[in-house]
């Protein structure tokens, strides 16, 4: 969820308890030999480091009650919950895959910049733009990607 679509609250709940329900759900079921991807962002990474007590609680609090982790719970701008939301979910992962390990199973997070959707065509418009010019800035390449139809439909 976009911060320019939602209140901090919302991006909590979608983007941390949200995908972290369905990684607890997959990892329940997942096979020896499966594996699984969750799409974290580089904004996870832009964050300044969380003290160790933080990311042990983002890594390890059941899924029905991460919104409650003070640093999640007092969160005001939307555009900082993304960023908590992108870097919780890139710990949680980090703690889901040895659960996984032991089901012969991997999880990982990748972690890529900008792809001009439209709702990244939005938040470029929007209160967080100067974030996301950073973002694109901060990438090798200088440049958000572009979201061609070739890339949505591979061609038989």
């Amino acid at each position: 969820m976009s911060p320019v679509q939602a209140s901090a609250q919302a991006v909590i709940a979608v983007d941390v308890v949200g995908t972290d329900l369905v990684l607890e759900e997959f990892g329940r079921l997942i096979a020896p030999g499966g594996s699984g991807i969750v799409i974290a962002s580089q904004a996870g990474h832009m964050l300044p480091a969380l003290d160790e007590a933080t990311s042990r609680a983002l890594a390890r609090t059941p899924a029905r009650e991460l919104a409650e982790v003070p640093v999640l719970a007092s969160v005001t701008g939307s555009g900082h919950a993304y960023a908590l939301a992108k870097r919780a979910n890139i710990v949680r992962v980090q703690a889901a895959a040895l659960t996984w390990g032991d089901r012969g199973a991997r999880v990982n997070s990748i972690s890529p910049g900008i792809i001009m959707t439209p709702l990244a065509r939005d938040e470029m418009s929007g209160p967080g733009a100067v974030g996301y010019r950073a973002m694109i800035d901060a990438s090798p390449a200088k440049r958000g990607a572009r979201r061609t139809r070739s890339a949505r439909r591979p061609r038989s």
